[in-house]
């Protein structure tokens, strides 16, 4: 897993006691922390290297001030001789990246299409908070955290960089332009990389393409029960003026996509296919793992 930012066993600030490693995104990596204030608190703390200290900073306090039942709460930032650091608001659950492995097909599409219009409404709530036309091209399944309730979390804070001007693109996620010379940003930039998203969860983690190539969706899943392919195939066009023209538009074609299914299940016995069967196991997995860790430390408080 490479070098770890943190060690476990060390504390923050007199407070924050770091577990374990949970995930690596980029220049980041994430950890559990427990709270010696307070019994039974957990945060997520987040490590960053090689990040100007002002920069980093400025753009903490920036996104502390968020506010949105979908984005995960930044609660304080700190910086230490070798990391700057965020203490974030832990949620149990796993991120997406982590249910697509462990399904390792494609998942129920009217669950992704929930995931999809929640996403679309915390995208919706940052390009209106950031007036300077900020765009959040670098989120990615890592990014995105899924309860045990089924509900998205979103990590607020892309991965920093000293040029906050020209965020970094995740290729196979992002659109074509920003790895330009010269990166060009537009109203489509996040409804491309969402939906390009919202495609690897529907054609199953196995499926692999090229960059920017997204065969027809019905070709890799046949049985899908709304019109989302057709919604897919024009969210992700390599030519921006294709596509749909802006985040709004493309959060209402998903709903459309959800009612239609809504409406179609009402007409079909209850069938239980194999992605819900698959996908309720991985979720009764994870609540599993999480009760079994919680026993453990209570037995070593004990």
């Amino acid at each position: 897993m490479g070098e770890q930012f943190l060690t476990p066993g060390e504390i923050l600030q007199k407070r924050y006691k770091i577990e374990n490693l949970i995930s690596s995104t980029g220049m980041g990596q994430i950890y559990k922390a427990a709270d010696l204030r307070f019994p039974g608190k957990w945060w997520a703390v987040k490590a960053f290297k090689e990040i100007e200290p002002e920069y980093f900073k400025n753009q903490a306090k920036r996104w502390a001030s968020f506010n949105h039942p979908h984005l995960i709460k930044i609660a304080d930032f700190l910086q230490t001789k070798e990391n700057q650091i965020l203490i974030m608001e832990y949620i149990g659950g796993m991120s997406l990246n982590q249910i697509l492995e462990n399904a390792g097909v494609a998942l129920p599409e009217r669950q992704i299409l929930s995931w999809g219009i929640q996403c679309s409404d915390i995208l919706l709530y940052l390009q209106e908070n950031f007036k300077e036309g900020f765009h959040y091209c670098c989120f990615s399944p890592k990014k995105i955290l899924i309860t045990l309730s089924g509900k998205v979390k979103m990590i607020p804070i892309p991965e920093l960089s000293a040029n906050s001007s020209s965020p970094a693109g995740i290729i196979g996620f992002s659109p074509p332009e920003i790895f330009s010379d010269i990166p060009a940003f537009n109203e489509t930039t996040e409804l491309y990389t969402l939906a390009s998203i919202l495609y690897l969860c529907l054609a199953g983690e196995g499926f692999k393409s090229l960059p920017f190539v997204f065969p027809p969706l019905n070709s890799v899943h046949p049985n899908l029960v709304s019109s989302i392919d057709k919604v897919l195939e024009k969210a992700t066009q390599p030519i921006p003026e294709k596509r749909y023209s802006n985040l709004r538009v493309f959060r209402n074609e998903l709903y459309k996509c959800f009612l239609e299914i809504n409406r179609k299940r009402k007409l079909l016995p209850e069938t239980q296919d194999k992605t819900a069967v698959l996908w309720k196991l991985t979720m009764a997995l994870s609540a599993l793992s999480s009760l079994l860790l919680l026993l453990s430390l209570l037995r070593g408080l004990g």
